[in-house]
């Protein structure tokens, strides 16, 4: 029998010039989600690589990605950073490489935990965790970890570090980033990502852009930044009080109870005359702020009467469009903790999804909410009530007020 002979394969080591980034991070608010299965916490491993990956995307967008013209062009850099689907082509390509090292899982946090049980002081944070409400869902609260990241010759370091500041500012990790969960702080201090707050701190972060951005931008960005407070856990109830108030349009002359109705007119002067009359538009001014939205289903008065009209609004493209507004605490100088509102610049919705139905959608210019505040715009107002609800200035990324 003839012997074959096999020669192995050639071996090429790895292109490894490059910088490296390490990073030791805190989460600083109970952590909700994250694992591979929709609204649950991996109790083994709650911080995974591919989430931080996803992450970092987004940000790499609202910073250095604000400046692309085309979505092709987007395509095309964001991929060369972050990667996309390998084709035959590009699968070998050197992108950015993340790991997740020396995590501490923290401890168990169920919404219980967190939630006030006083019905006179309002839902405060838990206002932020509806979605893990009805089976009393679990968090974990004392979570740290080391993040590595490898960035390589071709890539754009300074793009890459614009990202990882953005994330560190303003996101988070796991679901519900935007109302304050997951919210991240260094364990130590690097020259390259100073404190929250500090002068100059975000200037950098701003990428210009032409026209109005088709991405959500930090560009002409808008931060409200409280007065520090001792605990982030403080400064996020304080958090979940403004936007329970806002959400009920109990602003201005109007104080916050809340055990009190809803004064945004959405439902009663829009979506219920549209019920009776169906049209091709209409004005809401909730949709600006997030969807879908729905709407519970509710019988009023004896059991004879019919449920309520009860609609779900939806984005007409995709059903979900994530809120403008994010909402956490930032850890400022001393170790303290500031109460963070956050309206980055967005292309607002042209058109929703009202159960079947598509509609052209504008804003409610007169709105009882937006007259007692004195706007015209949904994110203005919430921009203007801010102010007077923490007492500060607005801050305008790259502008000025």
């Amino acid at each position: 029998m003839r012997k074959l002979s096999l020669e192995a394969p050639g071996w090429k080591p790895p292109d490894r010039s490059g910088e490296e980034l390490r990073l030791s991070i805190k989460v600083i608010t109970p952590l909700f989600g994250g694992s591979a299965i929709l609204r649950e916490t991996d109790n083994s491993n709650p911080v995974r690589a591919a989430s931080v990956r996803g992450h970092l995307r987004f940000w790499w967008r609202a910073t250095a990605g604000a400046s692309c013209k085309s979505s092709k062009e987007l395509f095309e850099r964001e991929s060369a950073i972050w990667g996309s689907a390998a084709t035959k082509e590009d699968k070998n390509k050197n992108v950015v490489a993340i790991r997740v090292t020396e995590i501490k899982a923290g401890t168990e946090k169920r919404y219980s935990d967190i939630t006030s049980k006083s019905a006179k002081d309002g839902p405060m944070e838990g206002y932020f965790l509806f979605p893990f409400q009805e089976q009393d869902n679990y968090g974990r609260e004392g979570i740290s970890f080391s993040l590595i990241l490898f960035i390589p010759a071709n890539c754009s370091s300074q793009e890459v570090k614009l990202a990882v500041r953005a994330w560190i500012y303003f996101g988070g990790i796991g679901s519900r980033t935007r109302r304050g969960c997951g919210a991240l702080a260094l364990d130590e201090k690097i020259d390259w990502l100073p404190s929250p707050g500090a002068p100059g701190c975000w200037n950098d972060l701003v990428v210009l852009h032409d026209g109005y951005p088709v991405i959500p931008t930090l560009s002409d960005a808008t931060v409200i930044l409280g007065s520090p407070k001792q605990t982030s856990m403080g400064a996020w109830k304080e958090l979940g009080r403004f936007w329970s108030a806002f959400r009920k349009g109990h602003v201005g002359k109007d104080a916050y109870v809340p055990m009190n109705g809803c004064k945004w007119d959405d439902y009663r002067g829009a979506l219920m005359p549209y019920e009776r009359n169906p049209s091709g538009s209409i004005e809401l001014n909730k949709p600006f702020l997030g969807l879908p939205i729905i709407y519970q289903e509710f019988k009023s008065g004896s059991p004879k009467q019919t449920a309520l009209y009860h609609p779900t609004l939806v984005s007409e493209k995709s059903g979900r469009m994530a809120s403008p507004v994010i909402l956490r605490p930032v850890e400022v100088a001393d170790g303290k903790f500031a109460s963070m509102v956050l309206v980055l610049k967005s292309p607002p919705p042209e058109s929703i999804r009202i159960q079947n139905d598509i509609v052209k959608l504008s804003a409610k210019p007169n709105d009882p909410v937006l007259n007692n505040l004195g706007v015209h715009d949904p994110l203005e107002a919430v921009i203007v009530f801010a102010e007077e609800h923490f007492g500060v200035d607005r801050i305008i990324l790259g502008g000025t007020p």
